[in-house]
């Protein structure tokens, strides 16, 4: 979630769907019915049927028991493109650990991109096929260079071609802060 906000500040992949926990208790129960309202809303929505029957009786129903029930509404729900950013952007996030554990090696660093569109195939095939070999096997080379430069205990990867604009991610888990600037000397070396 806090990737998704620091790479998408000016979209809605920025936002929480489902609402943030943090700010929950500040919504008014006005402000509910009409978000529900004005976005789960027929207009908003894509309706496939599949399979081997007659489609007019299956129209005919969705429009008597489902679609008849409501008027036709203009609503702007697309999604918009997030700018790239000028310069490289840094956060850190604190998460809990329990008070009888030690702070070391607690220390989660990643390296996250926006890497085009999902609805260019060609290169989420690729970039799949590149964080597959990169970073999921054991010799995955990033993996391998991460792991022997001790920067982590363990590696992890992932493409994310779920939204508009995939994420590609490299991360150690296991590790501590000061090993920052090694961890992207060694991904950029790599």
């Amino acid at each position: 979630r806090k990737i998704s906000e620091v790479l998408f500040p000016d979209t809605a992949y920025g936002v929480e769907s489902g609402g943030d926990p943090d700010w929950i208790p500040n919504l008014t129960y006005e402000e509910f019915p009409e978000f529900h309202k004005n976005y789960y809303h027929p207009s908003n929505s894509y309706i496939y049927l599949y399979g081997d029957f007659d489609i007019v009786k299956k129209l005919e129903f969705l429009d008597k028991e489902y679609l008849s029930r409501f008027n036709k509404q203009t609503i702007q729900s697309s999604i918009k493109i997030q700018a790239p950013f000028l310069k490289t952007k840094e956060a850190t996030y604190e998460y809990p650990v329990s008070a009888s554990d030690s702070l070391e090696d607690k220390t989660v660093l990643s390296l996250n991109m926006v890497t085009g569109k999902a609805t260019d195939a060609e290169s989420v095939l690729a970039l799949q096929i590149l964080e597959h070999i990169l970073l999921e096997t054991s010799a995955a080379p990033l993996k391998k260079a991460l792991l022997e430069a001790e920067i982590g205990k363990d590696v992890f990867g992932s493409f994310d071609s779920n939204t508009l604009q995939p994420i590609f991610s490299i991360g150690v888990l296991g590790s501590e802060e000061n090993k920052q600037f090694s961890f992207l000397r060694c991904i950029y070396s790599t």
